[in-house]
């Protein structure tokens, strides 16, 4: 880490501090910077392309859309990008001309544009830190050594001007509005009117509200802690990007509708109808209900679904991407990631996708044979993913209880062939389920309370004798569960009674650390499984929305969680996607 000289003056470099007296939480702080920002960027890209794509959407209210969208990913992208090399690789020096092109940036596109030639001819002292995650106007006119007091009232006066003279006309067009529905008889009509105003005034709001109250603690609030300010100053460039779209997408009926059709197209192609027709129960077809009792929230729980499969994605793909590339990580241990790499993408992507599609555009249908697909492959995966949780636990086992031996006992071909016995074990174990389905007649109502096909969801279905399947399926749930979590427990023990001999502190911390990441991940696999397979069976008395909530967590938060915990905690990861990242 490079040292700096605060005693003398440097010109030509700034020190960005990231967010003061919350240091140590901030990797932490990087996964809502960096998912907001994701999702901004996705959502305001979406915006752009459907704008662009349609000819009806030609019009001056979705141009003024485009214009909001280009507006909040300059924002956003002047700000995040810096703010992440702050909290992942602690780069937190900047050139005095990159913070003033920083900050004329983010003032040009908030409507400020003047202050950085006023700032770039004055002195600075020997005192170059500056408290928040990016070039602040104030919080450079701090480091100043000579009168400021002309800038900041200037700053003060241009900031009321621009806020005072919008909020002003924003709020005589509100006034004009009010009073022309209240002439309108029509109570539908009244509605419309004013789910419309709703929309732009929730925009507003989160526009305004944190620039207004950063400005004024800047400059007024002494008695307000750093932390608090930075936080909350990082709120105007991180939420309303991300909001926006969402916001303007759910409430302008035809961009909703455009965007539906093109996903719709790409996802769950229908030559004979369309993805927004409501479809007839057919013979082939079965219904899944997405989350019964919340269907009013669907669209809000998909922010969560949508936001944690992308970082799946980007999370695991990105330990595919540097374990395959460096030599170096050539390592038993490595390819162990990979292979739950490729297992929790897989889990995550039976699931998550068609479940979007249930939420956003009330594509519910599902043929037969692609209910038993999904499910063969989402409980197969899940089977294998379990089998490398095992492996990796004797991976641990090895290395910390014969560590001499580990290199001889494991090696790179002898643990591909155990990922091998574990995918020819899941397939084996698994396939007998949709097989065993097949052979049942369907009864009329072929709604299944869930968002994906769910086997024991499918037997509830079936007029037959279901007796055989109910069994199967918990039998080989209990024993790949319990086989494997007896398997993980012994290498567990064998672990802690060898930590237990060591004398070194040092090593004792170092031992239990690599346990303690394994148990995590282990914890966060297996109590959400085994939850959904005895309420599925036994818990009558559980509400089915917080079963299937819980079922779903499954699928989303270990697939998102383990390469953020391995790539914390693996030292030769870590630095290796630092090194790629700190040279683009």
């Amino acid at each position: 880490m490079a040292v700096y000289n605060l005693t003398s003056s440097d010109p030509s470099t700034f020190i960005l501090n990231g967010i003061p007296g919350l240091e140590a939480a901030h990797i932490w702080i990087s996964i809502p910077f960096s998912t907001f920002y994701i999702i901004s960027l996705l959502g305001n890209f979406v915006f752009l392309f459907a704008v662009s794509k349609e000819q009806p959407l030609h019009k001056p209210m979705f141009l003024l859309l485009c214009m909001l969208a280009l507006r909040d990913i300059g924002i956003s992208t002047c700000i995040v990008l810096k703010a992440l090399c702050i909290f992942w690789f602690r780069s937190k020096d900047i050139t005095v001309n990159g913070c003033l092109t920083q900050m004329f940036f983010i003032h040009v596109i908030a409507s400020i544009h003047s202050e950085p030639l006023v700032l770039k001819r004055l002195p600075f002292c020997a005192n170059h830190i500056i408290s928040p995650t990016y070039c602040e106007h104030i919080a450079v006119v701090k480091l100043l050594c000579g009168d400021t007091r002309v800038y900041e009232t200037y700053s003060l006066v241009i900031i009321f001007v621009i806020i005072g003279l919008d909020l002003t006309l924003i709020g005589l067009s509100y006034g004009t509005i009010i009073n022309a529905i209240l002439s309108i008889s029509s109570k539908k009509a009244d509605q419309k009117a004013l789910n419309t105003c709703t929309a732009h005034i929730c925009v507003m709001l989160m526009s305004y509200t944190p620039s207004l109250f950063s400005a004024l603690i800047h400059r007024f609030g002494q008695g307000i802690a750093a932390h608090d300010h930075a936080l909350l100053a990082n709120v105007y460039v991180l939420v309303h990007p991300m909001l926006n779209p969402i916001i303007y997408g759910v409430k302008t009926k035809e961009l909703c509708v455009k965007v539906g059709k093109y996903i719709c197209r790409i996802l769950v192609p229908r030559p004979s109808h369309g993805c927004f027709q409501p479809h007839p129960l057919q013979s082939v077809n079965i219904i899944r209900n997405g989350i019964p009792g919340l269907e009013a929230a669907h669209i809000w729980i998909s922010v969560p679904f949508s936001t944690f499969y992308i970082i799946s994605l980007l999370g695991n793909f990105t330990v595919l991407f540097f374990v395959g590339r460096e030599q170096t990580l050539h390592k038993p241990m490595f390819l162990l990631l990979c292979m739950l790499a490729l297992t929790d993408i897989g889990m995550s992507s039976c699931v998550v996708p068609k479940a979007l599609c249930i939420f956003w555009f009330y594509s519910k249908d599902i043929t037969v044979n692609g209910c038993l697909t999904q499910m063969f492959f989402l409980n197969a995966v899940a089977a294998m993913h379990s089998a490398i949780l095992v492996i990796m636990a004797f991976d641990r086992y090895v290395a910390i209880c014969h560590p001499l031996r580990y290199a001889t006992i494991l090696i790179n071909a002898r643990i591909t062939k155990l990922g091998l016995v574990g995918f020819i074990r899941a397939v084996l174990l698994v396939l007998p389920e949709p097989l065993l389905l097949r052979r049942l007649p369907f009864c009329a109502n072929r709604v299944i309370l869930h968002t994906y096909c769910e086997h024991i969801a499918m037997v509830k279905m079936s007029c037959g004798d279901t007796r055989i399947n109910r069994t199967y399926s918990l039998v080989i749930s209990l024993m790949i569960i319990v086989l494997d979590l007896t398997l993980i427990g012994l290498s567990s023990v064998l672990i802690i009674r060898s930590i237990l001999k060591i004398s070194s502190k040092e090593a004792h911390r170092k031992a239990l650390n690599t346990c303690t990441v394994h148990i995590c991940v282990i914890m966060m696999s297996y109590t959400p499984k085994l939850f959904s397979t005895l309420t599925h069976r036994f818990g009558q008395g559980i509400a089915a929305h917080v079963h299937i909530l819980l079922a779903n967590l499954y699928v989303l938060v270990p697939p998102m969680l383990n390469p953020i915990i391995y790539g914390v905690k693996t030292k030769e990861l870590h630095d290796k996607v630092v090194k790629y990242t700190c040279r683009m």
